[in-house]
């Protein structure tokens, strides 16, 4: 029995026929075209298929020996084949189905595993590290993350579970997340103002916006605690919903603006990869480093909600796995990472860049005015949240840091300073 081009929709398929095969007369289409024999295309396709999957007890990275189960879904072949969607409307397809695999059986291990339909539960996605559309997708960061929070930390003790596998081969496909930020983009970072006597944002308004000292940097999904990264939205309303403000919270408001060409990843960008098996060009890592970053993404981007029994949890632990990669994309030379925010419409930022410090001169965390300069401090007020997280602010008082720089910061000028900031702000008020 033979077939053409005509009885597939794949493209990949149809190019495979016209390129093997020879003119003669399908048993399927009863037409005239370019055709190859049943087994020859049945071949064909189970060498695909073997591009992804293979048979279950292979797959022996995947089973938990504790619990006595495999970790990954095991699969359908039938409904594989369904998805995969690639006969033609017209075609009776479970006798076309039936004929391309009873023609084709082998001996070979990718002819055994699939049987159609009698191995029809058995097969799995190829290795530890690949998952497929609609079977589990978030295994594989999954499992990235059980490795670093609860196998090995820091040195990867075996081969077969090692964080390096993983990273070596992302490593490959960040280029294809790469953004460019121009010179002269602003960016904007908030915090709730403390009125309290340490709050110093009438002394010294630049350091009450700046990133935090190593001291008082908390623990966060992209730095441990003591490591102080700048993180900044693209938007007001955004950082305002960053940091949970509320109608009638004061606030303090930076706007910073680049210095210079700044190249992050963008995990915001849609990815395109070859996802079909009938390619040529298909790579398997291909559909497990697209899930990869997706979940990565989602884990970054989800809203962090209040655990219970905050004193017996530690965040430190939860959020291991994320600050592995940070810092890795860090480690390789990048300026930061762009991603949704989690309780706005915005984007926010996350920069690898610290505050100033007395060791500026080592190649650590570099000092957020190497990339950024701040042009105006506000302390605003929440006036409304008109649709959350929407929220609109007014102004008390602004700082511009070009000017107030030039102050020097004696007993005498912060008499003057305070006094001038007091009419501003009385001013203001009566205003409001």
């Amino acid at each position: 029995m033979k077939c053409g081009s005509s009885c597939f929709k794949n493209k990949n398929i149809k190019s495979y026929i016209e390129k093997h095969g020879q003119p003669d007369y399908c048993s399927y289409t009863k037409s005239n075209e370019k055709v190859v024999s049943v087994e020859e295309i049945g071949i064909f396709i189970r060498k695909c298929l073997s591009k992804k999957y293979e048979y279950l007890e292979d797959n022996v990275l995947n089973y938990d020996y504790v619990n006595k189960r495999y970790n990954v879904p095991i699969l359908s072949l039938s409904t594989i084949l369904k998805e995969l969607d690639f006969v033609s409307e017209g075609i009776d397809y479970n006798a076309f189905i039936g004929d391309i695999f009873s023609n084709s059986k082998k001996g070979e291990i990718y002819f055994k595993t699939f049987d159609y339909p009698k191995n029809d539960l058995e097969i799995v996605i190829k290795d530890s590290l690949s998952e497929g559309k609609n079977t589990g997708i978030s295994k594989n960061w999954n499992i990235f993350k059980h490795i670093v929070r609860k196998y090995n930390r820091y040195f990867d003790i075996s081969p077969s579970y090692s964080k390096l596998t993983y990273l070596e081969v992302i490593k490959e496909y960040l280029p294809y997340l790469e953004k460019i930020i121009d010179k002269k983009e602003r960016f904007y970072r908030a915090r709730i103002f403390q009125q309290n006597p340490n709050e110093n944002i009438y002394y010294d308004p630049e350091n009450s916006i700046a990133p935090p000292s190593s001291d008082f940097a908390s623990n966060n999904r992209m730095s441990p605690r003591g490591i102080s990264y700048l993180y900044l939205s693209d938007n007001e309303n955004s950082t305002f919903s960053e940091i949970r403000a509320s109608s009638g919270d004061k606030c303090i408001l930076g706007e910073f603006e680049t210095n210079k060409e700044l190249k992050v990843i963008d995990f915001t960008k849609k990815t395109k990869f070859n996802t079909d098996i009938f390619s040529d060009n298909y790579k398997e890592t291909d559909n497990w480093v697209h899930n990869f970053f997706r979940e990565f993404a989602l884990e970054i981007s989800k809203k962090v909600e209040k655990e219970k029994n905050s004193s017996t949890l530690d965040s430190n632990y939860e959020y291991i796995a994320t600050q592995i990669l940070s810092e890795y994309i860090r480690y390789l030379g990048y300026d930061g990472i762009k991603f949704y925010s989690s309780v706005s419409a915005g984007n926010s930022f996350t920069f690898f860049y610290g505050p100033e410090s007395h060791f500026n001169n080592l190649p650590t965390i570099r000092s957020y005015k190497d990339a950024f300069e701040i042009k105006k401090i506000s302390l605003v007020e929440i006036t409304e949240i008109i649709e959350e997280p929407l929220l609109l602010s007014k102004s008390i008082v602004e700082f511009h840091p070009e000017y107030s720089c030039e102050i020097h910061y004696t007993k005498d000028d912060f008499i003057i300073l305070n006094q001038y900031l007091y009419e501003v702000i009385e001013e203001n008020l009566l205003d409001l």
